[in-house]
C-alpha cells in the first residue's frame, strides 16, 4: 500500500501533512534522496511510450530489452544491485552518529525500502537490481502505478482460487482432485481460454 495516508492511532487522527513529517523528521534526507532518483526514472518511463510508438514503423525495431533499457537510459539500473545504487548515494544503512543522538529517528533502508521490497517482489533487499528497488518504492508511494495491492506475493494464492474455482464449474464433484504441486515450468501454451504449463 500507499506510504503516506490518513490514520488513527490511539483516537487521534493525524493527516497526510503531519504523517508526511514524522516520515520527513523520521528519515531525513534519505527518504528525499530516493524520492528523487525515483521521480527521475518515473519520468524516463513515462517517456517510453513516446519512444516504443517508432516501433510503428516498419524499419525499427529493438533488438531486445536491454536495448529498450539503453533507449531510456537505465540499462546500468538493471545491471547494479539496489544495495550498490544506495550506498552511492549515501543511504546507509546504520545511521550517522549526528542521528543517533534525534529522537525518532530511523534507518529508511532498512526499515521502509526493505519493507517494500519484500511486499513488491517478496525478495530481501540486497538481492534486487536497483531498477526493482525503486519500483518498489514507486509502488508503494503512488497509488496512480498500476500494480498489485499486497504485492507480487498475492499473484499465487489468487491463481490457486481462481484454478480451483474454474474446476468447481467444469468438474462438480471432483473439486478435490485439484492439488498444488512445486514444478519448473518450461513451456507456456497460451489461447483465448487460458494458459497450459509444461515441466518438460
Amino acid at each position: 500500500g500507499k506510504i503516506l495516508f490518513n490514520v488513527t492511532v490511539e483516537g487521534t487522527n493525524i493527516n497526510t501533512q503531519s504523517l508526511t513529517n514524522a516520515f520527513l523528521w523520521r528519515y531525513n534526507m534519505d527518504l528525499y534522496i530516493v524520492a528523487r532518483i525515483a521521480s527521475k526514472l518515473l519520468a524516463k518511463l513515462k517517456d517510453a511510450h513516446h519512444r516504443l510508438q517508432r516501433l510503428d514503423e516498419a524499419r525499427f525495431f529493438y533488438e531486445s530489452p536491454d536495448a529498450i533499457w539503453k533507449d531510456l537510459g537505465i540499462q546500468g539500473l538493471l545491471h547494479r544491485k539496489f544495495d550498490i545504487l544506495l550506498d552511492k548515494y549515501m543511504v546507509k544503512k546504520d545511521l550517522p552518529w549526528w542521528r543517533r543522538i534525534l529522537t525518532s529517528q530511523g534507518s529508511f533502508r532498512q526499515e521502509a525500502l526493505s519493507s517494500m521490497i519484500l511486499t513488491v517482489f517478496n525478495q530481501n533487499i540486497s538481492d534486487v537490481h536497483a531498477l526493482a528497488g525503486l519500483m518498489a518504492f514507486m509502488l508503494a508511494t503512488d497509488d496512480a502505478l498500476y500494480h498489485i495491492k499486497g504485492g507480487n506475493a498475492k499473484l499465487m494464492s489468487t491463481a490457486w482460487n481462481q484454478a480451483k474455482e474454474a474446476r468447481a464449474k467444469k468438474c462438480p464433484g471432483k473439486e478435490g482432485l485439484l492439488s498444488h504441486v512445486e514444478k519448473e515450468v518450461s513451456t507456456v501454451v497460451g489461447s483465448i481460454h487460458g494458459f497450459d504449463l509444461y515441466n518438460e
